[in-house]
């Protein structure tokens, strides 16, 4: 099954043709990524939402040294469950502080992003803007999003009337696992 892009990174990446070394040059050149479903594309960050709760970062799981920085998490769940684009901050602060006053929990709000994206180790990915905070989908792959674009693409193959195993196949290559060691680390949260 062919996606979209037609840039020979993404056609080597689908066909699995020297990977490590498409990823290199992918990441020397700051190339962006051509869809928010491309799993193979190699993400500074990947936030596992269905099943287990687990973070990558450059394709290594999020591993917490000492104590799980829980609100940081927990803004990032939220921000995700919330649809992570344009959530109003006033809805971010009555969903992780409801019992807080408006300027203790704005305050609270700013200290946690920061903590967030101090683990996510990219400041690009969680933008905050107008009072709104957004992931940015150029650094940020969220398989919740991912399956959506897959359900789309699916949907849209069984109207044409093609063939089952192509959406199969679609569907193994957009939907990865995290490792089994990034699900145990942030399962906690």
């Amino acid at each position: 099954v062919t996606r979209r892009c037609g840039c020979p990174c993404c056609a080597a990446l689908e066909r699995g043709i020297e990977s490590n070394y498409v990823k290199q040059l992918i990441a020397r050149r700051g190339l962006q990524p051509p869809a928010s479903d491309m799993a193979d594309w190699p993400w500074p960050l990947r936030v596992f939402t269905l099943g287990s709760f687990a973070l990558e970062r450059n394709d290594e799981p999020v591993r917490f040294g000492g104590k799980v920085p829980k609100k940081p998490l927990e803004m990032l769940k939220v921000l995700i469950a919330s649809g992570g684009r344009e959530v109003a901050g006033a809805a971010m602060c009555a969903a992780l502080w409801p019992d807080s006053e408006a300027d203790a929990a704005d305050n609270a709000l700013g200290i946690t992003l920061q903590r967030l994206r101090k683990i996510i180790g990219d400041e690009r990915a969680v933008i905050q803007q107008g009072g709104k905070l957004s992931l940015d989908a150029r650094h940020c792959w969220v398989d919740a999003w991912a399956f959506d674009a897959l359900l789309d693409r699916a949907e849209a193959l069984l109207r044409s009337e093609r063939n089952a195993d192509e959406v199969e196949q679609m569907a193994a290559r957009s939907m990865p696992h995290p490792s089994s060691s990034a699900a145990t680390s942030a399962a906690e949260v």
